[in-house]
């Protein structure tokens, strides 16, 4: 789950690539409003104004290495990035809402993050 602006270098979820919420000149991206590129056409990094990210992972993800990976090469990168992982939780946690106890925590923990970097 990544939340937030994003890297023409996403990692690849499931069966096709990752889509984040981004913005145009990102292929496969999803508009968001007011969100600033992470890197031109030619791929050059320009993060000054970027939005901050939030790379959420789980423990007994079989991804969670390459959402690290993602998240450290945003940072690197200059952008604002944050990889909240989840102790005891599978890949796709957040569909397990209400069910189990250490996914709702995650989750709210994940919507704090988020609304602090929206400033609320």
């Amino acid at each position: 789950m990544i939340i937030g602006g994003t890297a023409p270098d996403a990692p690849q979820c499931g069966t096709g690539p990752a889509r984040p919420l981004a913005h145009a000149g990102v292929a496969g991206a999803v508009p968001v409003a007011g969100a600033v590129p992470v890197a031109g056409a030619a791929g050059a990094a320009g993060a000054a104004g970027v939005m901050p990210v939030i790379v959420a992972g789980a423990e007994f993800d079989p991804l969670r290495d390459e959402g690290a990976a993602y998240a450290d090469r945003l940072k690197n990168a200059g952008v604002p990035a944050e990889y909240p992982s989840g102790p005891w939780l599978i890949h796709s946690f957040a569909a397990s809402l209400s069910v189990v106890d250490a996914a709702d925590a995650k989750v709210r923990a994940i919507l704090d993050m988020f609304n602090q970097n929206l400033g609320s």
